[in-house]
């Protein structure tokens, strides 16, 4: 890393030092693929960044997001915190009604939203109190004239963000959970929380992530910052697939067989869907030797880890992630945003 600070500053320019060969490859609504390298990714995610500070972003300011798996979203899990603002992923399955309770709660600046989910933020856009709204072609089209556009900010950007300064104890992303929503509270994270948690889950002892792996993350990014696979990922320099807003098991099992996924991750029912379709259809994929999943939102039956490891698939639990921590030093924050319901770790 070029500083000592554990901020994503420092992560990005390490995966463009140590990993600029590194493959993303993100998949369209349209079935069509996007790809590129972290050196191209890390130009991208700073010109987005400086991009925000030109916009007049300010320190601990939110920018909210409204994607799927996408390498947007992912240039956003960077810029945007580089920029010293806070990400706020928006969950576009909760009821129209919550949505902007949330974004105005957590005082939400500006917008980021893929074209494929911009009727969800018109169906609301009278009820929130966002400044900006920036529009990604996702589809590969160009962006709706009524809104900013985001590839337009990129390529009117200096490129240079200012973030010298930032402390590795800032917030970097907050997240609103399902329960937490009605209560009208989220969990912040900071950039040390995020890192260290990127660095524990790589361990050998845990998902055992190294640049040899091509990721599949399978949840959501909009939900706890995909489990925190996409930071894992790129502190490793490991290879990215992002599937994009569907995610049916044939999708999913044609991308993990057509580029030979070693470590993917979703909710067990997707695992249960999966499981399903390879009976269905045993001879249609092939999976990589040795692959792992990551099942969460639920305890994991017996009878799926069995299946899967006749299969020569390993199945992973982990730790919910939305436990917010409190009274330890190393993840207390001295600055909250103005709401006393935001808890931080």
């Amino acid at each position: 890393m070029t500083s000592s600070r554990l901020t994503l500053a420092s992560l990005l320019e390490r995966a463009d030092a140590v990993f600029p060969r590194a493959e993303i490859v993100s998949q369209r609504s349209d079935n069509t693929t996007f790809r590129y390298t972290y050196a191209h990714f890390y130009r991208r995610a700073r010109a987005l960044a400086a991009a925000l500070q030109e916009c007049g972003l300010r320190r601990g300011d939110r920018v909210a997001t409204l994607m799927s798996n996408h390498h947007i979203q992912l240039e956003a899990y960077f810029g945007v915190p580089v920029a010293g603002g806070i990400l706020h992923t928006l969950n576009p399955r909760l009821p129209a009604e919550e949505l902007p309770h949330i974004i105005n709660h957590a005082e939400d600046r500006f917008l980021i939203v893929d074209d494929v989910l911009l009727p969800a933020f018109e169906r609301i856009r009278g009820r929130v109190n966002v400044e900006r709204v920036i529009v990604a072609p996702y589809k590969g089209s160009s962006a709706c004239h009524r809104y900013e556009d985001y590839e337009d900010l990129l390529h009117d950007s200096s490129g240079e963000p200012s973030c010298a300064n930032l402390d590795d104890v800032e917030p970097a992303v907050v997240c609103y959970t399902p329960r937490a929503a009605t209560a009208q509270a989220g969990v912040v994270y900071s950039h040390r929380a995020i890192a260290l948690h990127a660095d524990t889950i790589s361990r050998p002892d845990d998902l055992s992530i190294g640049c040899s792996d091509t990721i599949l993350p399978a949840v959501p990014m909009f939900h706890e910052h995909g489990w925190e696979l996409p930071y894992a990922a790129v502190m490793r320099g490991s290879r990215l697939i992002l599937p994009g807003p569907y995610l049916q098991p044939e999708r999913i099992l044609d991308l993990m067989s057509a580029h030979r996924v070693t470590l993917t991750a979703a909710v067990l029912t997707v695992w249960m869907d999966v499981l399903d379709a390879l009976d269905r259809e045993p001879h249609r994929w092939t999976l990589a030797p040795g692959t792992r999943i990551v099942v969460g939102g639920a305890a994991v039956p017996a009878s799926l880890i069995q299946r899967f490891d006749v299969r020569g698939v390993r199945v992973i639990q982990p730790r919910a992630m939305t436990v917010p921590i409190h009274g330890d030093p190393e993840f207390e924050l001295e600055r909250h945003f103005s709401s006393s319901s935001v808890n931080s770790i």
